[in-house]
Parts: C-alpha cells; structure tokens; sequence
C-alpha cells in the first residue's frame, strides 16, 4: 500500500476505527462513495418508503481519484434526499485535497446534482429497477452517471440476507465546451461526448456486485465497477449511523460515515406507489 494513501489523515488509523465500531447496532442504509444507497462505488435501484435524508463524508484514495491525474486523494460531502417512494435527489462536493493541491482547486468542491426514478419495485420474481442521471448543470463533471441498474434481495433467514445488484452505465455523458464565462446558461456548448474522452472515468459498461446483511447491523460486499473489483465492510449503530471501509483493487483503503433520518412518515395514499407495479 502506498504511503500517500491518506496525505492528511492516517487512513489505517480511521480503517481500523471502522472496524471496530462493527460490533454493535440496528441497520439503515449502505451508501456509495457519493451518497447513494449502493455498494462503494456502484448505485442500486433501492428505494426508502418514507422521505429520508443521507448525509455524510467519504474520502477517495489516490489511485482512483477522478481529478488532476490521480495525484491526489479526494473529499467527498454528500446529501441524499428521498423526496418520494420513487424520486430521489443526490448531490455532492467533490475536492482534490493533500499538500500541494493546485490553488485553483482549493474552493468548495466540484458540485454535482444526480437523480434517480425507480422504474420498477421490487416484487418475489422480479427486481427493482431504476435509472439515474446526472443534471447536466456544471461545466465538467467528474462522475456524470447515466445509469440503469437492477437489484434483488435474497434472504437466507430471518437475520441473514443478500442484495443482488447488476447495472449497465452508458460510455457517454454531457459535458461542455469552454470555461463557465463562454458559458451562458445551462444548454450552451452542451454536446454528449465519450467517456474515453476522460483521463479517468468513473463507471463506463456493466457493473455488479452482492452486500451481505447481517442483522441490518453489519455487511462484507463485494463489486466489480466495470474495472477492477473492490471489497468492503460495514457496520450500522444506533439505527442511523453508518460507518464503513473499502479496499479499492487491492490497493488503497477508502472510508466513509454517514447518517439517515426520516423527514417525515408518509400517509397510506401516497406511500402506496411504491408497492405498485
């Protein structure tokens, strides 16, 4: 592992406090890297029946960083919104941090606004799908998602079960031509380029992966994000909090916490859709 792993912080030091703090809790939700409910790095197509926020931080190791040529590692501060039983609502700040970041770099963070619709609910012969799509406000994204994906839940016992997840992210995305002064409103010099355009892009093809529960208290899960595989563990406490670690190929350790909370307990009218077909 390399030494620059954590340029501030000392990344064994918070693994190994996220390890520890397995041992006791009530489950939520696993969310991504960026805030959605997923795996590390890739999204599934589950929903929340009430309106629920997410907020929380993770850090993005230097091999896979999505900014300035992977030389330094990334912050990322996300919120998630479940405004109804099909609509949600993602947005992050993305910011390069470590000694010597460029002065450029050094303002609140590349910001980026996803949505995600469930298309389909998840029923006993069938999974739960949905779509998700990067508002295409900014100039340059460094994640733009444009994404559908598939999951499944299999339950083993009563405390043990599996989500299945399979997805496939498009090789294209929106971006802009220009700096944001050639840029006069959010349709200027909008073209739908190839990713391979990108000196590092994030999901482009088929992606997958399974999150074992336990309990909804702890979680291993496992995924390949279209090119390499990545591994972590989980742990839920006091219903709400969630702290995790990944192993992003092999290599560097990524760590995250976040926190969940109902806005507000939906009544039967309008939570209904999200049993419908």
């Amino acid at each position: 592992m390399r030494s620059d792993s954590f340029p501030a912080l000392n990344g064994r030091l918070i693994a190994g406090l996220s390890l520890a703090l397995l041992g006791s809790g009530m489950g939520w939700a696993q969310v991504t890297i960026t805030g959605k409910p997923g795996l590390i790095y890739t999204p599934t197509a589950f929903f929340n029946k009430d309106p629920t926020a997410t907020i929380g931080y993770s850090y993005n190791p230097s091999s896979s960083s999505f900014r300035l040529n992977k030389r330094f590692a990334e912050r990322i501060l996300f919120v998630n919104i479940d405004l109804l039983p099909r609509l949600e609502l993602n947005f992050f700040l993305l910011k390069p941090v470590g000694p010597g970041v460029p002065y450029g770099e050094n303002g609140i963070g590349d910001r980026q606004l996803d949505v995600k619709y469930g298309v389909l609910t998840e029923k006993k012969n069938r999974p739960a799908v949905a779509v998700i799509v990067t508002v295409p406000f900014g100039i340059d994204y460094s994640l733009p998602t444009y994404t559908v994906v598939a999951s499944k839940k299999v339950n083993f016992t009563d405390h043990l079960l599996a989500e299945l997840n399979v997805g496939y992210e498009s090789p294209y995305s929106f971006k802009r031509k220009g700096t944001t002064s050639q840029n006069q409103d959010i349709f200027s010099n909008l073209k739908f380029a190839p990713k391979s355009e990108r000196p590092y892009r994030y999901l482009s093809g088929v992606y997958g992966g399974v999150n074992l529960r336990f309990r909804k208290r702890l979680g291993v899960m496992a995924e390949w994000d279209t090119r390499q595989v990545n591994v972590g563990v989980y742990g839920t406490f006091f219903k709400h909090w969630t702290v995790q670690a990944g192993l992003v190929n092999g290599e560097q350790i990524t760590v995250g916490t976040s926190y969940a909370f109902t806005l507000i307990k939906l009544p039967k009218r309008l939570a209904a859709p999200h049993e419908a077909p």
